[in-house]
């Protein structure tokens, strides 16, 4: 775990034995058809158009200026089976990110050379050896993931004596043409960055990376059917912003407070993939 901690690229979200939560914003329509529905879809909605889910409400809030953007004036907060998140990521291929000379989401598609605790970072490969993957098989212990594997159910790797080794070799392993991973610099929920004009956003963090995953096609429809849960976090996310907005840090930081009984309780998840 302490791996993967120190590239910054390991999956941040609120969940509980049931599932995990994931972000989108949309326009008024889609998200008024989903608040009424509890599913996604209605004369404006695509499934066959790629999607992007977010489970870091941060990121969400910096890609959306805090609900305010055209057409993502609306955030949903979408909750999924564990096991569909661990087939969906089955199906991504990562995409790495250009170090020089690209602004930030700016991307090239690049598949992973090798498994193995594949971290879906830039780089895409491990070159740590079979001690790094004991050390981390070791480090899942007591870490949540009875919890998670009990909860998953079907298509997770089983509790045996070999299933922390296993999720080692198979943590985040990537590919398939189905869906898309992407890991971008993370935000900071409680703090905004420093003043610009007048304009601020959540805080860029340099050495943590948030995971998009983008979904084409089948999965997207695979992710709109298996959908357990939709709520609307519209108003949060304006009230955070005009947190952000406040004139100084002091200001901020009470205000923050104030909305602590609101906000995701996010911690390091690890879906259980197949080593296959």
């Amino acid at each position: 775990l302490d791996l993967l901690k120190t590239e910054g690229r390991i999956i941040t979200a609120e969940w509980d034995a049931e599932g995990v939560y994931f972000y989108q914003a949309f326009g008024e329509e889609i998200a008024g058809y989903a608040m009424q529905h509890q599913r996604l879809g209605g004369p404006n909605f695509n499934p066959a158009r790629m999607t992007w889910i977010k489970p870091s409400f941060a990121w969400m809030l910096y890609r959306s200026g805090y609900g305010t953007k055209r057409s993502q004036s609306r955030i949903l907060k979408v909750k999924l089976p564990h096991v569909v998140v661990a087939e969906l990521l089955e199906k991504c291929k990562l995409v790495q990110i250009k170090q020089k000379g690209c602004a930030e989401g700016e991307q090239t598609a690049e598949q992973p050379k090798r498994n193995g605790i594949a971290q879906a970072s830039a780089e895409g490969d491990d070159s740590s050896g079979n001690e790094d993957k004991d050390r981390f098989a070791q480090q899942m212990e007591g870490s949540g993931f009875d919890e998670i594997s009990s909860a998953a159910g079907r298509g997770c790797t089983s509790r045996t004596q070999n299933t922390n080794e296993a999720m080692a070799e198979g943590i985040l392993r990537v590919g398939g043409k189905g869906g898309r991973i992407q890991w971008d610099p993370e935000r900071d929920l409680f703090e905004p960055n420093a003043l610009r004009g007048s304009k601020r956003e959540p805080r860029r963090l340099q050495k943590t990376r948030a995971i998009q995953i983008g979904l084409s096609a089948g999965l997207s429809e695979y992710y709109v059917d298996k959908a357990l849960s939709i709520t609307d976090v519209t108003d949060l996310a304006r009230a955070i912003g005009n947190a952000h907005q406040t004139a100084n840090q002091t200001q901020c930081q009470e205000a923050m407070k104030a909305l602590a009984g609101c906000l995701p309780d996010e911690r390091p998840y690890m879906p259980l993939l197949s080593v296959e």
